[in-house]
């Protein structure tokens, strides 16, 4: 884990997402994944999916999750 800092007003995408979640101490998945997506899971807190495709409510959601809002 690094000093980054991610901000909460820039839109990413699915890679940068996948990035950001391994250096905060998720694993990250494809096996899981349906299709094109990754799948997000850290011990103690609800795994999500990261689609390839991002729409900004969704995009907000996966912030909110990794702590980025």
């Amino acid at each position: 884990m690094g000093n980054k800092e991610y901000p909460a007003n820039k839109s990413y995408t699915q890679e940068e997402f996948r990035k950001i979640a391994e250096e905060l101490g998720w694993t990250v998945s494809k096996a899981r994944g349906k299709g094109s997506h990754y799948f997000a899971s850290k011990e103690g807190e609800k795994g999500f999916p990261i689609p390839q495709k991002l729409k900004k409510g969704l995009q907000e959601s996966i912030k909110k999750r990794l702590g980025l809002k």
